[in-house]
């Protein structure tokens, strides 16, 4: 369809949503009845391939991000080490981390489609946190921008660039693909697919509707070994 036509249809669906006062959730609904009565179907989403970083790359970056300050470091090991998404990391309230029982440290995580649940922290990682945190005890936030707010995701991506770009490397590294490392080197340590799901709190009632024990020993046994292979690089 050609510009001229298509708004030529929106002044004409314009006039009908104002003559007829209809509400943004009415208009929803009228739009969902009119692709069920004339066929319409969503076309498919094609499956993304993520290419993950090499040894070597992965090495640069954190060569570059040892010279970071303690807050960055930890806003990317949190990705790192525990499968988070970039608007999870970024909303974490100081009151919802719970740093006090040793080899329990954990972090209220207010996830996709609305679940929550808990994620376990490893123990370097927790330290880290713990001593951060001592610094920041006024902090609404556990990660506040300059004006006191919390980071937005692209200001996060933002900072993620930033190391990628002094290290010189490629746009594989970003936030999201921190996820997908989890997954792969979970896969690679042996941990079953059923495993991962849950570590990555995958969409389905299995992986996000549930609070166990379980699942949060699956997260920490492999932010303990991330951590582990972390050091190594």
């Amino acid at each position: 369809m050609n510009k001229e036509k298509l708004n030529k249809l929106v002044k004409e669906i314009s006039r009908i949503i104002r003559n007829n006062d209809l509400s943004y959730d009415e208009f929803n609904e009228v739009n969902r009845l009119s692709r069920k009565v004339t066929g319409l179907t969503a076309p498919k989403r094609r499956k993304q391939f993520h290419v993950l970083p090499t040894h070597e790359e992965l090495s640069k970056f954190l060569d570059v991000l040892a010279g970071a300050p303690l807050k960055h470091e930890l806003m990317i090991k949190l990705l790192w080490f525990t499968g988070l998404r970039n608007f999870e990391m970024c909303n974490i309230r100081m009151n919802e981390v719970d740093l006090n029982e040793a080899g329990m440290e954990k972090i209220l995580i207010h996830g996709k489609g609305g679940y929550d649940r808990f994620v376990a922290i490893p123990p370097k990682l927790a330290r880290d946190l713990k001593r951060y945190m001592k610094d920041v005890s006024n902090n609404i936030w556990l990660f506040e921008s300059r004006i006191g707010k919390p980071y937005t995701t692209a200001g996060f991506r933002k900072i993620v660039r930033k190391y990628r770009d002094l290290a010189g490397l490629s746009d594989k590294i970003y936030p999201h693909n921190f996820r997908h490392l989890v997954g792969t080197e979970a896969i690679k340590l042996g941990f079953s697919k059923e495993e991962v799901q849950n570590i990555l709190r995958h969409t389905s009632i299995k992986s996000t509707d549930i609070y166990t024990n379980t699942n949060q020993e699956w997260t920490r046994d492999i932010g303990i070994k991330l951590e582990q292979q972390f050091n190594s690089y």
